[in-house]
């Protein structure tokens, strides 16, 4: 059905979530507001999806603010001049997530973040393959933000990166490099200095990322690290030990590690309660056996791409009642 702009204009102002759709013929948003509720005469369904032509030309009439809150684009149609309409009436954005925008489209979208989006505490781009460059520079206003995740980016986001960490990075406690390929040891030392709130990261697959380079982190409160992909060996367990100590979750994957490796980290990681050790047949079965036993709090282990035989994972599922062991795909 064809809504009115007025009716729109009802109820834009209430929008707290936007999330770009895209259908066979059409590219819609799907939005909700809170309180639930839309223009008198309309029901939910009405407004689950408008194109978006609509709704920006309902947005250029409006003269006060949104109360948005989460914007959610997954299909690029909107257009950066549109979008730069959006974010600078919605100063109370905290979470926004973009996929499949180029280079030029991004830098735009970043620059129009980091002069209204001032309450932005969660930015999230998480397939960044065709990007091949990214200025985070221009978000060091967004002071607030506690969340960046950044993901498959071979542009060299290195020194930007650095740059809003020193700047901007105060409140981070979650950030993702997830196979982002021009990373360095130099992130984690910034990280040490300039995020001493950070909880969670993920470095796996950063290749010029090693074992030796967690040292940075030893003084930080971590209490989830991924880094599959990433060498661990026993050296770097026993350099980084307040680090090991502290985990809850641990994911090393594809990590080469060795038997003397797992048995250190049964011994340096008592908190423990998921660890990710698939694709590392290298780890016997008694090694695993040493680490079940030793790890009280583990409830987690992923043990897909051992080497062990089924009579064997039967043995170790047979430890721990309160142990999942997982044979199949599970988090990376």
């Amino acid at each position: 059905m064809t809504t009115p702009i007025s009716l729109l204009l009802q109820e834009i102002p209430h929008v707290k979530r936007l999330e770009s759709k895209k259908f066979p013929g059409m590219n819609l948003i799907q939005w909700q507001t809170d309180p639930p509720g839309v223009a008198k005469g309309f029901t939910q369904d009405d407004f689950s999806g408008f194109d978006w032509l609509v709704f920006s030309i309902a947005l250029s009439y409006l003269s006060t603010p949104l109360a948005l809150t989460s914007l959610v684009v997954t299909v690029p149609f909107l257009g950066v001049e549109r979008m730069g309409l959006l974010l600078k009436k919605s100063p109370q954005l905290q979470r926004l997530h973009l996929e499949r925008l180029s280079s030029i489209e991004l830098a735009a979208v970043l620059k129009e973040v980091g002069k209204y989006c001032l309450q932005l505490s969660e930015l999230s781009l998480p397939e960044l393959p065709g990007i091949t460059q990214l200025d985070l520079t221009l978000l060091q206003n967004c002071t607030r933000c506690s969340k960046l995740s950044l993901g498959q980016c071979s542009a060299p986001i290195e020194q930007g990166l650095i740059s809003w960490l020193k700047e901007a990075g105060g409140q981070l406690k979650t950030l993702s490099l997830y196979r982002c390929l021009n990373v360095t040891e130099n992130v984690l030392k910034c990280l040490s200095t300039s995020s001493p709130f950070l909880m969670s990261l993920n470095i796996s697959g950063c290749p010029y990322l090693s074992g030796a380079s967690l040292v940075h982190l030893d003084g930080l409160s971590i209490q989830q690290l991924h880094m599959s992909e990433i060498e661990l060996t026993s050296d770097d367990v026993k350099n980084c030990s307040n680090l090991f100590s502290r985990l809850i979750e641990l994911s090393i994957g594809n990590c080469r590690l060795s038997d003397e490796t797992c048995r250190l980290l049964a011994e340096k990681c008592p908190n423990m309660k998921k660890m990710n050790l698939r694709g590392n047949p290298q780890v016997s079965f008694e090694s695993l056996q040493y680490l079940i036993n030793s790890l009280k709090q583990l409830r987690v282990l992923d043990l897909l791409d051992s080497s062990l035989s089924q009579d064997q994972l039967l043995q170790l599922t047979s430890i721990r009642k309160d142990l999942r062991i997982i044979k199949e795909s599970s988090f990376a």
